[in-house]
C-alpha cells in the first residue's frame, strides 16, 4: 500500500500490511501518550486497554501480538531518504516484559497510520 502526493513521488511505502489490530495499538499509543504526556515520548498502557485494542480478552495474546507485529516493516521516503526499520524499533523503542510501558516514536505514527487509511481503511 501506498501513499502518494502525486502519481509518481509515493511518500509512505508499507511493506507489509498493517492490520485493524496493529492500527487500533497505534492509536492507542498515540492517544494516551497525547492525554498522559503530551510532550514526552513515554506512555503507560493499562494492559486491559491493550488487549481491548488486540481484539482479545487474554494476557497470553500479548507476546505473540508483539511478536508478529516486530517482524514487519515500513519503508518511509521522504526527501530522497528510505529507511526500513523494523516497526519495534521505528515505533515503540522500549517495550518491557509486562507488556505497559512504551516508548513510542511521535514521528512515525502519523506516517504508518497515514499509509493505513490511504490503503483505503480508517
Amino acid at each position: 500500500m501506498t501513499h502518494d502526493n502525486n502519481e509518481t513521488n509515493p511518500d509512505y511505502e508499507v511493506s507489509d500490511d498493517i492490520t485493524d489490530e496493529e492500527v487500533a495499538v497505534l492509536r492507542l499509543f498515540a492517544e494516551t501518550l497525547l492525554r498522559t504526556n503530551p510532550s514526552g515520548t513515554e506512555a503507560v498502557i493499562p494492559e486491559r486497554d491493550l488487549l481491548e485494542a488486540i481484539g482479545s480478552t487474554d494476557p497470553s495474546a500479548i507476546d505473540p501480538f508483539f511478536d508478529g507485529f516486530s517482524q514487519k516493516r515500513m519503508y518511509v521516503r521522504r526527501g530522497g531518504i528510505i529507511s526500513r526499520r523494523p516497526y519495534l524499533e521505528s515505533v515503540v523503542h522500549d517495550y518491557d516484559r509486562q507488556k505497559t510501558h512504551l516508548t513510542v516514536n511521535h514521528l512515525m505514527l502519523p506516517n504508518i497510520l497515514d499509509a493505513y487509511r490511504d490503503s483505503g481503511n480508517e
